[in-house]
C-alpha cells in the first residue's frame, strides 16, 4: 500500500490538475449520493441521508495529504474549499426551497474535524488552512446563502473554529514584560488578522438579521431561531471572549437592527476582565 501511494504521489506530482478534477467530481458524487440512491430516488427525510459517501471522501483527502510530503497541503485544501463553494452555488441556486444544507455541513465539520485531530496537519498548516476557511465561510455567508444559515451558524461558533481565531494569546495582554518588544508586536499582529476574521463573520451574522427583522413585520419561525442561537453565541463571547466584544462594538451595533435591544445591551456589556 506505501509503495502504491510512493508511486501515486509522483504521478499526481507531475499532473496536479488529474487529481483536483478528480477532487470535484468526488465531492459532487458524495454529495449527490448523500441525497439520493444510486438508483436515482430522492432521500425524503434527513434522517434516511447516507453520509458514508462524504466521510469516506475526507478520509481519502487526509490519506492523499499524509501520504505526498512534498504537496502544498494549504493549496490542495483551498482547491478543495473552492469545489465545495460551487457546488453549494450551483445547488442552491437550482433548488431554490429544496435546497439541503446538510451535505455541506457534513463535509465541512469533518474537513473542520480532520484539520483539528489529524496528526497530518502541523501548527501553521492548520493555522492557514483555517484562514482559508474562514473565507470560504465569509463568501458562504447567509445574506448571499441564506439556505446555508443555519449550517453557517453552527460552523463558525464551533469549538475547532472560533476559538483558533477568537483566543487571545497570554504573551499579548498578560506577560507584555515578559516578551521582546517584536515578538510581542508580532503576537499583536496576528491577533489583529484572526479577530478581524471572526468580526467579519460576525458582522455578516448581524447583516442577515438587520435585513430580515424588519420593524412592525412578522418574523418567521426560521429566523427567531436563528437570532435565538446569535444570542447564545454572543453571551458566550461575553462571557469567556470580552475584549473581543469590546474592540469592535461599534462595528457590531450598527450592523443590527434598531429594535435588537437584548442583543446590542449584552455587546455594550462586555468589559475588560480586570476592570
Amino acid at each position: 500500500m506505501n509503495n502504491y501511494f510512493t508511486q501515486l504521489g509522483a504521478k499526481v506530482s507531475q499532473n496536479q490538475d488529474m487529481l483536483f478534477t478528480f477532487c470535484n467530481v468526488m465531492i459532487k458524487t458524495s454529495i449527490e449520493y448523500t441525497l439520493y440512491t444510486q438508483r436515482g430516488e430522492k432521500r425524503l427525510h434527513n434522517s434516511t441521508l447516507d453520509y458514508r459517501f462524504i466521510d469516506s471522501f475526507i478520509k481519502l483527502v487526509v490519506v492523499l495529504i499524509d501520504s505526498f510530503p512534498n504537496f502544498s497541503k494549504q493549496d490542495f485544501m483551498a482547491k478543495i474549499f473552492h469545489f465545495i463553494k460551487l457546488k453549494l452555488a450551483e445547488d442552491h441556486d437550482s433548488q431554490l426551497l429544496q435546497f439541503n444544507q446538510k451535505p455541506f455541513y457534513r463535509m465541512l465539520m469533518s474537513i473542520l474535524t480532520a484539520v483539528n485531530m489529524s496528526e497530518a496537519f502541523d501548527y501553521h498548516t492548520r493555522k492557514a488552512i483555517l484562514f482559508d476557511m474562514a473565507e470560504l465561510l465569509l463568501e458562504m455567508n447567509p445574506n448571499k446563502y441564506p439556505a446555508f444559515a443555519f449550517a453557517w451558524l453552527e460552523l463558525i461558533s464551533h469549538r475547532y473554529f472560533m476559538p483558533h481565531f477568537i483566543k487571545t494569546t497570554p504573551a499579548t495582554f498578560n506577560n507584555e514584560f515578559q516578551e521582546e518588544a517584536e515578538t510581542k508586536y508580532i503576537q499583536e499582529q496576528q491577533q489583529v488578522q484572526k479577530w478581524a476574521k471572526i468580526k467579519e463573520l460576525l458582522v455578516s451574522c448581524f447583516s442577515f438579521i438587520k435585513q430580515n427583522m424588519v420593524p412592525g413585520q412578522s418574523c418567521s419561525q426560521a429566523l427567531q431561531q436563528f437570532y435565538q442561537a446569535t444570542l447564545r453565541i454572543v453571551m458566550v463571547i461575553l462571557k469567556d471572549y470580552p475584549l473581543f466584544l469590546c474592540e469592535f462594538h461599534v462595528n457590531f451595533v450598527n450592523s443590527l437592527p434598531e429594535h435588537a435591544i437584548q442583543l446590542k445591551n449584552m455587546i455594550l456589556a462586555a468589559h475588560p476582565p480586570n476592570m
